[in-house]
């Protein structure tokens, strides 16, 4: 799904919204990272490599980039 990007970054995210709640998707190559333990924070679940859950809200906000 993510192709090269899974090597370039420690965890990749995917989510979509239904008009009502997001779902939420995590993947990672990375070992040290677990996806199901980070889902399952949010009330969902899965595996090291790949989990998810939904939401209402997203549980981030964004960050504008800081300039020099």
């Amino acid at each position: 799904m993510f192709g090269d990007l899974m090597k370039k970054y420690p965890f990749c995210v995917a989510y979509c919204h239904d008009g009502d709640k997001y779902q939420v998707s995590l993947y990672s190559v990375d070992p040290k990272i677990d996806c199901g333990a980070m889902c399952k924070l949010f009330g969902g679940g899965g595996h090291l490599g790949a989990a998810g859950f939904w939401c209402r809200t997203l549980p981030w906000s964004k960050v504008e980039k800081e300039t020099p």
